[in-house]
């Protein structure tokens, strides 16, 4: 499997996540911050190429609108969440 390493420093600069992070233990640290990039990838593009699918996919005639092409980011993104475990 690839992976990448980061090395990442969280500030008081990001204080909503400071203060999210610093109620974890420490080693459960990196993977909660995979969990809120998983997530952030999905809301930013809007639950399409994501790992974690939140819904089937539809058929039929793609021209036509249907209520899932309007469903928001943020409702995407917290079906992931709930999906991961939810209380993120």
């Amino acid at each position: 499997m690839k992976s990448i390493r980061i090395l990442l420093s969280v500030t008081e600069g990001s204080p909503e996540l400071y203060a999210a992070l610093t109620t974890i233990p420490s080693r459960l640290r990196a993977e909660r911050v995979r969990a809120l990039a998983t997530i952030g990838v999905a809301a930013m593009t809007g639950g399409k190429n994501s790992l974690y699918q939140t819904a089937p996919e539809k058929s039929g005639d793609p021209s036509q609108p249907s209520n899932q092409d309007s469903d928001s980011s943020v409702e995407k993104a917290q079906a992931i969440a709930k999906r991961l475990g939810g209380g993120l």
